[in-house]
């Protein structure tokens, strides 16, 4: 009887599993770990990014400023080997680099900021969008996070 009562008892609990896991209830919702990190796609929080734009005469040397401010709650991370980098040729000037590292002493830096002076000389009169990746990390209390942005950087070039 115990044995009969033992299989019986298996069987169940395989049934309930096998229903539960079936995926068949029309009411149930699936969460799968992607829908459930769509939530933290969110970084308005963790820092906001600010350009200066550039207005130089043809010949001459200028400069915009990007900063990049740590959200409330958040601070810089100084030990990050943070970086920006330029994407393609610039028509109207030549930059000074094309990728700016904290490391290589290009970011001026304070607790709640990075400020990254971008030079460049004006070649040609005519305005233009500058396009780079900044890649940085941003930490608070209980951890850093690694944070990646596009940064435009309005360039106009006179006469």
């Amino acid at each position: 009887m115990i044995r009969h009562t033992f299989i019986l008892l298996a069987a169940m609990s395989t049934l309930v599993f096998v229903s539960l896991g079936s995926g068949e209830d029309a009411g149930a919702e699936s969460v799968t770990p992607s829908d459930s990190l769509a939530e933290n796609k969110d970084t308005s929080k963790e820092f906001t990014t600010k350009v200066a734009s550039a207005k130089i005469k043809r010949g001459a040397e200028g400069l915009a400023t990007l900063t990049i401010v740590a959200g409330k709650g958040f601070k810089w991370n100084k030990e990050y080997p943070a970086k920006v980098t330029f994407e393609g040729a610039p028509k109207h000037v030549t930059l000074a680099k094309t990728q700016l590292k904290q490391f290589g002493g290009d970011f001026k830096t304070s607790d709640k900021q990075a400020a990254v002076a971008i030079k460049m000389t004006g070649t040609a009169a005519g305005k233009e969008t500058l396009k780079a990746k900044a890649k940085f990390s941003v930490c608070n209390d209980t951890t850093c996070v690694i944070r990646e942005a596009n940064i435009d950087v309005a360039v106009n070039v006179t006469k």
